[in-house]
């Protein structure tokens, strides 16, 4: 089983989700002002929460999944971020869902720049997708700050979708390492 990672931006510590987490994934999943551009249902219930995560093997088969993202002053979790492997499509995509309260804050983009450091620094990923529904105007503003660019229309969750995609050389042309706005360090845990 790959070890876990942990990531250190600026504001932000990325982690696994554990158990404990179902409380603050229910409140997250729970506001239809986040959800709206999901495609998901909200968890019915403190326990569907804590079976979803029982049940995510994303960590264990790929090494890397969608962590939980906390803020280093007070350790409060505000939503998570992360990569996540698509069989179905055949591709890694990367995705982000914070609470609403903590938006206009550029901690979506912050922890998705530091999901990106991970996927091509850490494990060498060549390009990472990023899609939202079409209506979702402001995932694509942070795409388009992370350096992602349009690919192409197509569905996602049976729902119109855009993608965006960044390869790994526009990734080190758009943030050379002088350049990154936060630093991004993290952690394999043995």
């Amino acid at each position: 089983m790959p070890s876990p990672i942990v990531i250190e931006t600026k504001r932000l510590i990325l982690r696994e989700w554990n158990e404990s987490d179902a409380a603050f994934l229910l409140e997250l999943n729970s506001n239809p002002e986040v959800v709206k551009y999901t495609g998901d249902p909200p968890f019915a219930s403190l326990k569907a929460a804590q079976n979803f995560i029982q049940a995510y093997d994303h960590y264990q088969k790929h090494g890397y999944g969608r962590w939980l993202c906390v803020l280093k002053e007070n350790a409060m979790p505000i939503g998570w971020c992360g990569l996540k492997w698509d069989k179905d499509e055949k591709l890694i995509d990367l995705g982000y869902r914070f609470l609403e309260s903590h938006w206009n804050q550029g901690f979506a983009t912050e922890a998705g720049f530091a999901s990106l450091v991970v996927g091509f620094d850490h494990f060498g990923m060549k390009e990472i997708i990023c899609r939202a529904m079409k209506l979702n105007l402001p995932s694509f503003r942070v795409m388009e700050k992370m350096g992602f660019k349009y690919l192409k229309d197509g569905q996602c969750a049976l729902h119109d979708a855009r993608y965006y995609r960044l390869g790994r050389e526009e990734f080190e042309v758009f943030w050379p390492r002088e350049t990154w706005p936060s630093k991004v360090t993290y952690s394999v845990s043995t």
